[in-house]
């Protein structure tokens, strides 16, 4: 090669290098050019993971060759049409903006069975359901065909069922303790207590303290202890010492037990006071509306939720809180549910999410229809809700429009006997499949 050829062989290479070297670094800084636009664009990317893994990702209509869990790179700013698909399964699709250098997480993604598998647990009359805190127990009344009435243990771990008690007279189950290990109810106007792992062990209130008591609820901290109000005067039950205490006799409406004490609404005259009864100490926290439709509900251990029926207001209370004990006043709240530091709350028409941490409300639903319940999914980022007759799944993801599926036709009364599992791959139900009235399982996801 003589002295020339080696010039332009240099020369050419040079030109190579500067004009592909910022093509390279450019590439490298995530830049693409636009065609559309005519001009290079800083790019970003889709990070995407759903349950169940392997899913189909489909971007503008286009299948791509990866399945989540997955990340799509280099990616021009714009809205792009995302959908997440199973076959089997109900796709998931919203309209989500990709902005330079910014990674948009899809994350919170769940794939439910197109039609959901049905396993059929118990058939029979069941006329009431009652799951514990925790979700790893579930109490059952079945009517059996010689009118007696059957108090059914049900474990979902290993789906067994253990009859607890039997009855000819009605039940109706009250509470599960907050340990999971007793269970409150009703048989006509007597209150009984059952331990499940102790059936034969059947305390009936009533008759141990010789009184009718007007309400029971468990003490927060202790499942041989439960407070009892009769004639608007509350006490307290000790299971295993056989006695009753008077804990105040002011004229109480409502109570809830609260850490080592009990909050009470007491009413005077002319007021309507909330205090708390501690073991040496009694203490006003406010004064609230007159009424005597209120509703307590123990949130998270701190927090409590006190819902006056006849105004529908919600009262989100701190009874620590000295300075601001409410923190919260939610309107229109006929029916709410809380799970993990979030509320769900709903009138006839429209059903809210609401976290109190950050002061946030989300309108999820404004329907004609009647909503008549709704409660949270495990994963907390669904939320079931009871509208008309259609058990419906909604998604709280707001960006675009919610993923929203019908699970299950409803018929009047059967919304109170729905609960999800702990792990929220199902629900259970008592209703009627095939003109077989029972008690079901409904799964949604392997």
């Amino acid at each position: 090669m003589n002295l020339n050829s080696r010039r332009y062989l240099v020369i050419i290479l040079t030109l190579i290098f500067v004009i592909i070297a910022p093509t390279l670094i450019l590439y490298g800084l995530g830049y693409k050019y636009d065609w559309a636009k005519k001009r290079l664009e800083k790019t970003g990317v889709f990070f995407i993971k759903s349950f169940p893994k392997g899913a189909d990702i489909y971007l503008e209509g286009i299948k791509l060759k990866k399945k989540t869990p997955n990340q799509i790179t280099r990616l021009l700013p714009k809205t792009y049409e995302v959908k997440i698909a199973q076959e089997g399964f109900r796709p998931w699709l919203k309209n989500l903006a990709i902005e330079p250098q910014i990674t948009t997480f899809i994350e919170d993604v769940s794939l439910f069975y197109q039609q959901p598998e049905i396993k059929t647990l118990a058939k029979g009359s069941f006329t009431d359901f009652l799951t514990s805190q925790n979700l790893e127990n579930i109490a059952l009344i079945e009517k059996g065909k010689d009118n007696k009435y059957i108090l059914w243990f049900y474990n979902p771990n290993n789906e067994s069922f253990s009859k607890l008690y039997e009855s000819t007279k009605n039940l109706q189950l009250l509470s599960w303790s907050d340990s999971g290990q007793k269970i409150l109810l009703q048989e006509n106007s007597d209150y009984l207590v059952v331990n499940k792992n102790q059936p034969d062990l059947v305390y009936n209130l009533n008759k141990i303290y010789k009184t009718t008591f007007d309400q029971l609820k468990w003490d927060a901290l202790n499942d041989n202890l439960l407070y009892g109000l009769k004639n608007q005067q509350l006490g307290l039950i000790n299971l295993n010492q056989k006695n009753y205490t008077t804990i105040t006799t002011d004229k109480i409406i409502d109570f809830l037990p609260y850490k080592n004490g009990v909050l009470c609404l007491n009413k005077t005259f002319e007021n309507l006071y909330l205090k708390i009864y501690l073991p040496n100490e009694e203490r006003l926290i406010f004064t609230l509306p007159s009424g005597e439709n209120y509703q307590f509900s123990n949130l998270d251990g701190q927090q409590i939720a006190l819902n006056d029926q006849n105004q529908k207001q919600l009262y989100i209370i701190n009874p620590n809180s000295s300075s601001q004990p409410i923190s919260s006043i939610l309107k229109n709240a006929s029916g709410f549910s809380w799970h993990d530091q979030a509320l769900i709350y709903w009138d006839n028409s429209e059903l809210w999410a609401f976290y109190p941490v950050s002061n946030q409300k989300i309108l999820l639903e404004r329907t004609v229809q009647k909503i008549s319940k709704a409660f949270w999914h495990p994963n907390i980022v669904y939320i079931y809700a009871v509208i008309g007759n259609k058990l419906k799944l909604y998604e709280l993801d707001s960006r675009d429009q919610r993923n929203i599926y019908d699970i299950l036709s409803v018929l009047p009364g059967e919304e109170n006997f729905i609960a999800p599992n702990k792990k929220g791959d199902a629900f259970f139900a008592i209703t009627t499949i095939d003109n077989t009235p029972g008690f079901y399982k409904f799964i949604l996801q392997p």
